[in-house]
């Protein structure tokens, strides 16, 4: 469970990461 967490927080932060770039 631990790791999915993780997982989903990698996931959230390379989308956010996208997001910024896009809107740059």
């Amino acid at each position: 469970m631990r790791v999915k967490e993780e997982e989903k927080m990698k996931m959230k932060m390379l989308l956010e990461d996208h997001s910024l770039v896009v809107w740059a």
